[in-house]
């Protein structure tokens, strides 16, 4: 308990000196981009349908009907992603000792502590939520867990408005936004180590659909099918239920420590790669058990 004290005074000295320049997290922009780029290359295909049927039947309403009718979706899409993505992906928030500053896209848009009349807390069945803060003279504004970090705005506030915010409210949503911020680090993570992911789902069940069709030499037609499908569904579905599990015990892990020392923000990285091997090892065991009953079951 010692040493967790001491990472708790740690963590907390830390929160203090964190950067005090707020982005939203990198899958929007992610995102963003890949779904411009896909609306934008449907609606050039459909384009191009629509000329080759104008050049086909000479008929300029079937081509006209064609384009219309196939390009509504991608288009929704687009502007969807124009509209309400690009100003998030495109914006950072600044903290100051009186203030923040949104830019967004060339417009800087400040909110001045002292002229904060409320801070209201929202919640997004599936989606977190977020807070919004009304200032004199300006509409509200809205702040979402996709922001990195959004709880150091509150911290902020706080400081200079200790009686603003409701304090039980204030510790779930930062409990709410270190959870989001350490369950996406952690993703990153997974996907930076890909040689992992590529052995795991791919070259751990193609080693075992080619032991079945090399090895075994009483195969059918239908198990020359279906064996290899069912062991790729099966690797995938076990591993979505691991991803899940061990989540699960992180979060778990995280609350307790979180309800113990409420100023308690560090990830421990290194407890959780224990727990990760652990689990990658009964995922092994697992998938092993699996495969050899469905190859049981086509080789009788």
């Amino acid at each position: 308990m010692g040493n967790l004290a001491l990472k708790v005074e740690d963590a907390s000295a830390a929160r203090e000196m964190l950067p005090r320049k707020l982005f939203y997290r990198r899958h929007l922009k992610w995102t963003y981009y890949a779904l411009t780029g896909w609306s934008l290359l449907i609606v050039s295909a459909v384009l191009l349908r629509g000329v080759l049927i104008l050049m086909i039947s000479g008929r300029v309403e079937v081509a006209l009907i064609s384009v219309v009718n196939n390009s509504i979706v991608p288009l929704i899409l687009f502007f969807q992603q124009r509209l309400m993505k690009r100003p998030l992906v495109f914006s950072f928030v600044q903290i100051f000792p009186d203030r923040i500053e949104l830019s967004r896209i060339g417009r800087v848009i400040k909110f001045n502590f002292s002229e904060i009349k409320k801070v209201k807390f929202f919640h997004i069945p599936f989606f977190g939520g977020g807070y919004s803060i009304a200032s004199e003279g300006k509409r509200p504004y809205y702040f979402f867990l996709s922001l990195e970090r959004s709880d150091a705005i509150l911290d902020a506030i706080e400081v200079a408005r200790p009686t603003l915010i409701n304090q039980d409210r204030l510790f779930s949503y930062r409990k709410l936004a270190v959870l989001d911020d350490h369950a996406w680090a952690r993703l990153h993570q997974r996907l930076k180590s890909w040689p992992s992911f590529v052995l795991k789902y791919f070259a751990f069940p193609l080693s075992v659909v080619a032991i079945h069709l090399v090895f075994l030499k009483t195969q059918t037609e239908m198990s020359l099918v279906f064996v290899p499908v069912f062991i790729f569904a099966v690797n995938m579905d076990l591993g979505f239920v691991f991803f899940i599990l061990s989540e699960i015990l992180f979060i778990r892990r995280f609350n307790k420590n979180f309800l113990r020392y409420r100023s308690y923000f560090e990830r421990d990285a290194s407890a959780e790669a224990v727990v990760q091997r652990k689990l990658d090892i009964a995922f092994y065991c697992v998938s092993i058990v699996s495969f050899v009953i469905i190859l049981a079951n086509f080789h009788e």
